[in-house]
């Protein structure tokens, strides 16, 4: 028999009531709870029992956890405790038959709460309010979600291709036809004149840009009207020299073609002679126009004469029908008696034309200055003053540095050609 017995209540009695007061009591501690609690008690049976007081077993196990419910909690037990080694035998029923404590589960969340015992209605229809203000401001979130989308795609689609057209065919419209048709595709035109070989006079030949062009809407086009086919008249050419012959076909919107020339004894060289087209003749823009120019009487070739004999060359230049005159100078590198320069020279020429000789006269002879024991720069500027160049040199003897003149190559007095070098020797 037990230390301590257990109060039973007699079988078929109910158990008695809890000691803790109801859930839905408003003195309950879970009154207040915004969880619904449950209002389901623990089934009653006639093994239900409140324990009074508890006493360790004979077992050696330890006594049970009584909650404020009343319902007893049976420990776990070990596998190796001897009570579930025993065979199942019938029982007088005990504590520890009791099932858990049934305690407040907390109720789904919904949108809307379900009045809890206690809650005032304005705190109820403050919470409603607030889940009906989050519900709105979702769904305003998720239009300007959309909106905003719609934006960028509409945007991005305009930018890309939007505002672009394609540019009208115009070619072979009239002004008015060229103007309307641009103006259904969203665009204006303004109006350019040009000649065409092929399309009508007063109808388009070309716009800018090209058909087919992407281009903004409300550009502009350039379109060319035709003036019909290009044509000039011909100047009067023949009697003019070449420069007012081309300055005349420039004027014409003409161009020059083949300029060739012709001897001619009583025109003068350069004036025109013929031309490839007569006077007065229609012809298209920039046709080119031969021109035949007078070359003027047939040329005599000039001998260069230069470097030889001054009394030969005029000898063999009269002969050819030139009048020669000889001029004389002086020359460092021309032997005297020779020719200098000849004018001209070279080409050719005509009867009666002047050709010009410079005879030499050989070097001019300049007198070196004395610049003994001159200093170094005052001797060089006497000496270049005199039409010589300078050299300076040390002496080969007594080279001491000072910087005046010992001696000049060639010697003071000596003549010497001018333009020559004189070589002065310092010490």
């Amino acid at each position: 028999m037990p230390l301590f017995a257990a109060a039973l209540p007699e079988p078929g009695a109910m158990a008695p009531a809890p000691p803790y007061p109801s859930p839905q009591s408003p003195d309950s501690p879970f009154a207040s709870s915004p969880f619904p609690t449950s209002t389901s008690s623990a089934p009653s049976s006639p093994t239900a029992l409140t324990v009074a007081s508890v006493a360790v077993t004979p077992t050696g196990e330890d006594p049970p956890t009584v909650l404020p419910t009343g319902q007893p909690v049976r420990p776990a037990r070990s596998p190796a405790s001897p009570t579930l080694r025993r065979a199942r035998t019938p029982r007088t029923p005990s504590v520890f038959d009791a099932g858990p404590p049934t305690l407040p589960q907390p109720a789904v969340r919904t949108d809307e709460r379900p009045a809890a015992a206690g809650v005032p209605s304005e705190r109820l229809a403050a919470q409603q309010l607030r889940a009906q203000h989050r519900r709105r401001r979702g769904i305003v979130i998720m239009v300007l979600v959309l909106l905003l989308t719609t934006a960028v795609a509409v945007t991005g689609w305009y930018l890309v291709e939007g505002r672009y057209v394609s540019a009208p065919d115009l070619t072979r419209m009239t002004k008015e036809q060229a103007t309307q048709a641009a103006a259904d595709a969203g665009l204006t035109v303004k109006f350019d004149d040009g000649f065409s070989e092929t399309v009508k006079k007063g109808t388009v030949v070309s716009t800018e840009p090209a058909v087919g062009s992407r281009v903004l809407g409300g550009s502009e086009l350039t379109a060319i009207l035709s003036l019909g086919p290009e044509r000039y008249e011909m100047p009067k050419l023949v009697g003019q020299t070449e420069e007012q012959a081309r300055i005349a076909l420039t004027e014409a919107n003409l161009a020059v073609g083949e300029v060739s020339g012709k001897w001619h004894e009583k025109i003068d060289v350069g004036v025109v002679l013929e031309a490839s087209e007569k006077p007065g003749t229609s012809l298209k823009s920039q046709t080119p126009i031969d021109l035949v120019l007078s070359k003027g009487p047939k040329p005599i070739k000039i001998k260069d004469f230069t470097g030889e004999s001054a009394a030969k060359a005029e000898r063999e230049l009269s002969d050819d029908g030139f009048k020669v005159k000889i001029n004389s100078e002086h020359s460092d590198t021309v032997a005297a008696g020779q020719v200098i320069k000849q004018t001209p020279d070279s080409g050719s020429g005509h009867k009666g034309d002047d050709i010009e000789l410079i005879k030499s006269l050989g070097p001019v002879l300049v007198t070196v200055p004395n610049v003994r024991s001159m200093p170094k720069d005052q001797a060089i500027q006497l000496v270049k003053d005199a039409g010589f160049k300078v050299e300076t040199r040390p002496a080969p003897v007594n080279f001491l540095n000072l910087g005046f003149v010992a001696y000049s190559d060639p010697g003071e007095r000596a003549k010497a050609p001018k333009g020559s070098t004189v070589i002065l020797y310092l010490v």
